[in-house]
């Protein structure tokens, strides 16, 4: 019979019963995962921002004329996607923390653990000295060693380069890392070190507080003009251990999402300067495209590109073919009605099937003049699940197709 002393408390059977049933997700034995695990999070990231036009593409032409028009015409609460905003900067950091932490691990494990003495006053030099000298001993919590978290893994990435742009070589450790970081000589810049602090720092505020968050036009620009060219080097770093696992940032079509965005430059103050607001609004019109773009190309995964097969439908061999007949359903034929606003089928700009169905609406304008009509266009394919409405312009104005989308003839 168990005494009171040597009973487990609730959290420590959970812990127990946890410890029992996880399942390894990065290499281990006979196991091996391309793109690394972690790059999971970056799709997740993407996928999040990506949805943040899809969210907003009634009124993303209002949200295009930038930040100056729309605080004075009150709008700014309105440009938020809150459970999007979360999960993209949750996945952004991930990302960037697990991929430091890949190159401190490739240099010496102990690079990414705690310290069983404060870890806040070891500084980068005694850290390295009781790694090579076997002093080192890493903090535990139920047996585990505890990994430090991404704050303290920019510290210590950036100390490691300051001492090697120092000329600072004297010891293995910093020769291992500084043959490593020859691959990945573009995290020397104190700009993508700034915006991992940024995005920790953003990550942070979420899950400790979490009642103020990014604005849709500050999440453009700290997606767009800071995680962009990282994770783009990043990309064209690891390209051959990579291959082509990152297929899901290119469209059916051959649009490279992610470089089409890395394209995309302006300064945040720009979004709230009077004489660039036409600049402003093209710009944002196209991020606004090339997010929808990478939403809609999200779906058409491994399975339904190589084999016409629907990935989570195990016996479903042809959603490509059901794309189009969804589509000849809208137009209607002798036995069926099809939609009231149907005007043509066209070829959809990201997965490039004949699939995508233009609808038309006209309706009155109940605003400026109540006995003026306008006409209300929009475009949805049944393959890739493209979706636009005509107050963002079309996609050949920024290069993104061949053809006009939304004509009704």
């Amino acid at each position: 019979m168990k005494t009171k002393a040597n009973q487990l408390s609730e959290y420590e059977i959970l812990i127990k019963l946890s410890k029992k049933n996880e399942v390894r997700v990065d290499n281990h034995k006979n196991y091996k995962r391309t793109p690394p695990f972690y790059y999971d999070s970056l799709r997740h990231a993407m996928s999040a921002y990506f949805n943040t036009f899809h969210s907003h593409n009634a009124m993303y032409d209002f949200y295009a004329q930038g930040y100056i028009l729309s605080k004075s015409k009150g709008y700014i609460g309105h440009n938020l996607d809150e459970d999007n905003t979360v999960l993209g900067i949750i996945g952004f950091e991930r990302f960037f923390e697990l991929f430091l932490k890949d190159i401190l691990t490739k240099t010496n494990i102990n690079l990414v653990l705690q310290a069983k003495e404060d870890n806040r006053n070891l500084s980068i030099d005694s850290l390295i000295t009781q790694v090579e000298t076997k002093s080192f001993i890493p903090k535990k919590n139920n047996d585990k060693t505890l990994s430090i978290p991404f704050q303290q893994t920019i510290k210590r990435f950036y100390k490691l380069i300051e001492l090697v742009k120092n000329g600072n070589t004297d010891s293995k450790i910093l020769r291992k890392f500084s043959n490593i970081l020859k691959k990945y000589s573009f995290l020397e810049s104190s700009s993508y070190e700034a915006t991992f602090k940024l995005v920790n720092w953003y990550r942070d505020r979420i899950l400790h507080n979490g009642s103020e968050l990014p604005s849709l036009w500050l999440l453009d620009y700290i997606v767009t003009q800071r995680c962009v060219p990282i994770i783009t080097d990043i990309i064209a770093a690891e390209k051959k251990i990579l291959g082509e696992s990152m297929f899901y940032f290119t469209t059916v079509t051959g649009i490279n999402v992610l470089e089409e965005l890395n394209k995309i430059k302006f300064e945040f103050d720009s979004l709230n300067n009077q004489d660039k607001i036409g600049d402003v609004y093209a710009i944002l019109l196209k991020i606004g495209h090339l997010k929808e773009l990478g939403r809609a190309n999200l779906n058409m995964n491994y399975f339904v590109r190589n084999y016409n097969h629907a990935g989570y439908e195990y016996n479903y061999r042809d959603p490509i073919g059901r794309g189009k007949r969804f589509a000849e359903a809208e137009k209607g034929s002798s036995t069926n009605q099809g939609h009231p606003h149907f005007k043509r089928i066209a070829v959809c700009p990201c997965c490039g099937e004949n699939s995508m169905v233009v609808y038309c609406e006209t309706v009155q304008d109940p605003f400026s003049n109540p006995s003026k009509k306008e006409n209300i266009t929009w475009v949805k394919c049944y393959t890739c699940d493209y979706h636009l409405r005509f107050n963002v312009g079309e996609p050949i104005v920024f290069g993104l197709h061949s053809e006009l989308i939304f004509e009704t003839k």
